[in-house]
């Protein structure tokens, strides 16, 4: 079945979908963020660029996806809003709570180096 999760760049209605990387979001797009942290400002830059960080090295034809719609039946979703620099996590999972909380604060806690 997967883990899945997808990760919502809601200023331009981008979602980015992972079929068994939702345990690792938190790490993944924080370091997206990290390493995009110039060009927040810029949303569709940073779609391209939290994708290369959940797809990592992988050039394979399965276990991503690109849509303007949301997709179903995936376990984590984090919503990047750059216009507010807020991050939103959403969970099916009880024994996770869904937080809002700013990007720099985010990535502080979740990257292995702070901004």
């Amino acid at each position: 079945m997967g883990n899945r999760g997808q990760v919502v760049i809601e200023d331009v209605g981008v979602h980015l979908y992972t079929h068994q990387e939702s345990h690792k979001l938190e790490e993944l797009v924080s370091q997206a963020l990290k390493r995009g942290q110039d060009r927040w400002e810029q949303p569709d830059y940073m779609a391209r660029i939290v994708l290369d960080d959940l797809k990592q090295s992988d050039t394979g034809t399965k276990g991503y996806g690109i849509s303007s719609t949301n997709y179903h039946h995936t376990y984590r979703t984090l919503r990047l809003d750059f216009h507010n620099l807020q991050v939103r996590m959403e969970s099916i999972y009880d024994d996770e709570e869904d937080y809002v909380m700013g990007m720099k604060e985010f990535v502080d806690k979740f990257s292995s180096e702070s901004i």
